[in-house]
């Protein structure tokens, strides 16, 4: 046995319980995760990189290979029409976490440009863990 309780009670009853002498220990539970891929390249700054204003550098990652080793192949998607190879040895695939790493890496925005990925003009080398 590890001496451990766990309670879950309501925030307001947490100064009731905190004082009590065999109390080692109080934590709050987090708040739920947000999705955060619809601003993901304001957040890494990659849209300062490939901007369309006349002052932005046009980097768009054209010329660079990524690979995404996650969960099965990807796709098809608008997004990496043309730009991806799957090598995957498993065709059944396995989720969907690799598209949405795909997408963020490589997304051209073809089908919403508000999620645009980082490189969307690199190539996308894709598969799973053992390719």
């Amino acid at each position: 046995m590890n001496g451990f309780l766990q309670v879950q009670m309501y925030e307001e009853n947490l100064s009731l319980y905190a004082d009590l002498p065999f109390i080692k220990y109080m934590e709050l539970v987090p708040m739920p995760g947000e999705p955060e891929d619809v601003n993901g390249r304001s957040i890494h700054r990659s849209n300062l990189l490939d901007v369309a204003a006349s002052g932005g550098l046009h980097l768009n990652g054209e010329g660079v290979k990524t690979v995404v080793r996650d969960d099965g192949p990807l796709g098809p998607h608008i997004d990496y029409q043309g730009r991806l190879i799957n090598v995957s040895q498993d065709p059944s695939g396995g989720g969907t976490h690799g598209d949405g790493v795909g997408g963020i890496l490589v997304g051209a925005g073809n089908l919403d440009e508000d999620n645009k990925g980082m490189a969307a003009g690199a190539n996308s080398l894709c598969g799973r863990l053992r390719c």
